[in-house]
């Protein structure tokens, strides 16, 4: 066999190969020459950065400033930097092609400027953002290079920032910026991270200026330390200065309306001298300046304003509350004047409305934050309503019975407020100065007392179990929409609370439907969309699992089954840069975890442990699509994968934790949720109730529960002969009682209203000639309510005891009543008894009446109680229309049972259209006790009272 011709064939093909191989490898060519003499420039480093994947060539000038760069087929922008060995700094800036070179150019000439280097130290804060996700420091300079340009953005900008070039894959550190040896300006750009829409937007712009407080000026090579944390202090300290003075110029303008905010103004006095006292402090550190302007910004820029808004939106809607009470006060005090004048009654009712409303729209503060024609609008609204629902509305619904003896509760309120209001008129000045002390009470509580509804820290205990019974808090920022907590915010508390102990827990935010990472393993791969970060500490109090390895993995065991993965086993983690750039960790899995457990997992929140995958659904990464990996592989995945810190687990002892909390939310306004002993309590920002004044209060209450005391019994001993009197027409002790407490009622309720309206007038002048007054004005709709409600509380308990007890004094019927009851009780019946019943029924009623009594009589077949028996008979006699009818009435006492017959009988005389009605009963048994024969009559009593009030038809 001739072996050469497959020999022939292979070498060939490998010619044919090496032929096509150095047919792709293209170079770039040029030099490097001085800007200004035009010489070349030798060890200039010159990067070719590919368009479109990105991928970095790289080489350096020789002496003669010549370079060539093998790269592949492709677009390239060039930049070049000159670094000499023998100066700190950087010798140029760092320079940019304007316009993209396509590989296989030669001659390209880049031109080289002297410049030198800023290094920047420190961290970029603000103080109500909090640290930036991103930053960026812009260089301003007008060098004209030509077909080049110096480039102006440093630092860590995120990826195709619209400001700036792609500096990121030049890999320069991030603190250090190139620039020319000429005056330069130099900012810095704070950026935060919209996670709502997943964008990123700049927050800040911060002129970072040199010692005489202008432009840089750099010698070439030359390496310039700057510290950023002094610039940062006078930043956010000016930050929170100027929303000291926004807080005060709205303090003024929310005074001019009518308000009154001494609390307010105290409080941010407070938040001036935070700023003060660190201004004049020449050897805090940089936290100890921290946390004093987040404190005094918090006061200013969010505590103040939010309560501020929250007493205008309440002082708002009491405004067009506020003619409700005059109308309702108006016809009270009409009422009281002219009782039964009716055209006298309605003038002072519709004259005091107009007035008193009128008056009060100048002494409200809510009424300047609504417009006029709608307090107009109230009023007349409430005066008509009011005047329908207290004159029209019952005349419409009055309903006359046709019962002998029985008085409507209506008539009963109406003549007992009559004799109250005439018992007051004939004692002018005595209900003068019971009506004035009663006043002074509510203007006293109007003007002295608040229980106000504002913004602050809000404790709350949780029903939550987890894992471990130590002492820790969180701050979580679960939600797909949450702002996430920097590291930087981490590190600050790390070293301002040395004695606790930080740990974070860091997951990636949703980019659905996107792959965050892909993980490999023996050829087999697999998309993951959710990615946790966590310390070995909490990894194991979660899993219960130590490891004593940083570079591990735990998955899931749907994944390992379907992956072929075992606990041991590396495992390799890739994840792509938006610039196509690929990073690649290997990890250790740790720990197999079961698909229910890691779906039962909760954070120390109560949410669930799995990040979001969909941002508008809410939905959960399963657990097959999630892995956790320990915070220091967070750290490299960061670069590529949208990481974000949603939890800081501290561990200290409860009383340090416990500040931390409350400094958590009062000036970041975080939920913290503090555990220790087993129970769950959760710090956050929300509405609490402030009480201020309850204490002087008091004084005026007594006083004024001892004047209306001391007024009510004097007036029930001098009353003695009208209260005889009103005894023998028939009235109880609870009836003549209630007169004396209506009177009572009468004055409170007036007084009460007055006191409320002469206690904000009375305020507006406090406020005007004082600026110590430390109550809150009251703009709630429910306070006229609560000063009537006190004075009434505050009569009543006065009132009512002495009347109650007077009246018993006086007409002590109840007893005579119960003694005759009791001696009833002891005799026996062995006849019939007649009793007559208060009812007549109209012979168009007839059959309705007599059908209704049998239907109600027949329905009662209980076992204690029972009818039977039950029979009709209609018969005239003497010209008289008669009708029958009988029953048996059974009742059960205790071991004993009584049967009583009972005849209803209907009597119609020749003059009349209607029956009258009366009852006989007689024991079945004699000597049955009496009480079983009054037992049978109440029965059939309340059946035909049933009948007047809902039986006819």
């Amino acid at each position: 066999m001739n072996v050469r011709v497959p020999l022939i064939i292979v070498l060939a093909l490998a010619f044919n190969s090496l032929t096509i191989e150095s047919r792709s490898i293209q170079t770039i060519s040029g030099r490097t020459i001085d800007f200004y003499s035009g010489k070349p420039v030798s060890n200039v480093t010159i990067i070719l950065l590919n368009s479109e994947n990105l991928r970095k060539y790289q080489g350096v000038s020789d002496r003669n400033g010549d370079f060539e760069i093998p790269v592949e087929p492709g677009d390239y922008y060039i930049y070049s930097y000159y670094d000499s060995p023998s100066t700190p700094g950087f010798d140029s800036p760092l320079i940019r092609s304007k316009t993209i070179y396509k590989a296989g150019l030669g001659n390209i000439t880049i031109p080289v400027i002297p410049g030198g280097s800023i290094v920047l130290e420190g961290v970029l804060w603000d103080v109500e953002a909090g640290f930036p996700d991103y930053y960026a420091f812009t260089v301003n300079t007008s060098i004209d290079l030509g077909e080049f340009y110096t480039v102006k953005t440093f630092g860590n900008p995120p990826y195709k920032y619209k400001r700036g070039d792609e500096i990121r894959y030049i890999e320069f550190d991030r603190k250090t910026v190139l620039v020319p040896c000429r005056n330069v300006e130099l900012r810095a750009d704070l950026l935060y991270l919209n996670i709502s829409v997943g964008s990123f937007f700049t927050s800040f712009e911060i002129e970072i200026r040199g010692e005489s407080g202008g432009s840089f000026s750099v010698n070439q090579g030359e390496r310039l330390m700057i510290n950023l944390e002094p610039l940062m202090i006078s930043w956010n300290i000016k930050r929170a200065e100027d929303s000291i003075s926004k807080t005060r110029s709205l303090i003024s303008s929310m005074e001019n309306a009518g308000f009154y905010l001494a609390v307010e103004k105290e409080r941010l006095n407070e938040a001036e001298r935070l700023l003060s006292k660190i201004a004049v402090s020449t050897n805090l550190s940089f936290l100890q300046h921290k946390e004093p302007i987040y404190e005094a910004y918090h006061i200013a820029s969010w505590e103040i304003p939010r309560r501020i808004e929250l007493m205008r939106i309440k002082a708002r809607s009491s405004a067009l509350a506020l003619p409700v009470y005059v109308s309702l006060f108006s016809v009270l005090f009409s009422y009281f004047i002219y009782e039964e004048e009716r055209k006298k009654l309605v003038q002072a009712y519709i004259l005091s409305s107009i007035s008193m409303s009128i008056l009060l729209y100048f002494f409200f503060p809510g009424t300047r934050f609504i417009v006029p024609h709608l307090y107009i609008i109230s009023l007349l609204l409430s005066m008509a309503v009011t005047y329908y629902l207290l004159f029209r509305l019952p005349n419409r619904l009055a309903r006359e019975f046709k019962v002998e003896g029985l008085v409507s509760f209506k008539d009963l309120i109406t003549v007992f407020s009559s004799l109250a209001i005439r018992n007051l008129k004939r004692r002018k000045i005595r209900a003068f100065f019971t009506i004035l002390s009663i006043a002074i009470l509510a203007a006293a509580f109007t003007d002295m007392t608040s229980f106000s509804v504002v913004y602050g820290v809000k404790t709350e205990n949780l029903n939550i179990q987890y894992l471990d019974d130590m002492a820790y808090l969180v701050v979580p920022s679960q939600t797909f929409d949450s702002t996430p907590i920097p590291l930087e915010e981490t590190n600050w508390l790390r070293g301002y609370y040395k004695t606790a102990e930080f740990h974070v827990k860091m997951e990636t935010f949703p980019t659905y439907p996107a792959e965050q990472v892909e993980i490999k393993y023996n050829g087999r791969t697999a998309g993951i969309y959710g990615v946790i970060g966590l310390s070995n500490k909490i990894a194991e109090i979660l899993f219960s699992s130590k490891s004593e390895i940083e570079d591990w993995v735990i998955i899931s065991k749907k994944l390992s089954k379907s992956m072929g993965i075992e606990v041991g086993d590396t495992i390799q983690v890739y994840a792509r840069e938006p610039g196509g750039a690929i990073w690649a960790l290997n990890l250790t899995v740790r720990l197999v975890v079961s698909d229910t457990e890691l779906k039962s997992v909760v954070d120390p929140d109560g949410t669930l442990f799995l990040p979001i995958k969909d941002p508008n659904s809410g939905e959960r990464c399963k657990p097959e699509e999630t892995i956790i990996v320990s915070t220091q592989s967070c750290t490299a995945l960061i670069e590529s994968v949208p990481l974000k810190t949603s939890g800081i687990y501290v561990f200290s002892n409860y009383e340090t934790l416990s500040k931390i909390s409350y400094k958590l939310a009062s000036m970041r306004m975080y939920n913290v949720y503090l555990h220790h002993d087993e129970t769950v309590k959760l710090y956050y920002i929300g509405e609490k109730l402030e009480i201020r004044g309850l204490g002087p209060l008091l004084i005026p209450m007594l006083i004024v529960i001892s004047n209306v005391a001391a007024v009510t019994l004097n007036t029930v001993y001098e009353r003695m002969n009208e209260a005889r009197l009103l005894s023998n027409l028939g009235l109880n002790p609870r009836y003549i009682s209630t007169i004396f407490i209506m009177e009572s009622i009468m004055t409170s309720m007036i007084g009460g209203f007055l006191g409320y309206f002469v206690g904000l007038i009375i305020y507006r002048g406090m406020v005007a000639f004082s600026s110590t007054i430390l109550v809150r004005e009251k703009v709630e709709w429910y306070w006229p309510i609560i000063a009537v409600f006190l004075s009434l509380v505050v009569s009543t308990i006065a009132s009512a005891k002495f009347a109650v007890t007077a009246s018993l004094k006086i007409v002590p019927s109840r007893m005579r009543k119960k003694v005759k009851t009791d001696v009833r009780a002891k005799f026996k019946a062995y006849g019939v008894r007649t009793y007559s019943m208060p009812v007549r029924v109209p012979l168009v009623d007839e059959e309705f009446f007599l059908g209704f009594v049998e239907s109600e009589l027949s329905s009662y077949r209980g076992y204690t109680q029972s009818v039977s028996e039950i029979e009709r008979k209609k018969y005239a006699e003497d010209n008289k229309t008669k009708i029958t009818l009988s029953y048996k009435y059974k009742r059960i006492y205790g071991a004993r049972h009584h049967e009583v017959v009972v005849k209803l009988h209907l009597t119609k005389y020749p003059d009349r259209d209607y029956y009258l009605i009366t009852a006989e009963a007689s024991p079945v048994i004699p000597g049955a006790p009496e009480r079983a024969l009054d037992d049978a009559i109440s029965f059939l009593r309340d059946i035909l009272m049933s009948w007047c009030k809902r039986g006819k038809p």
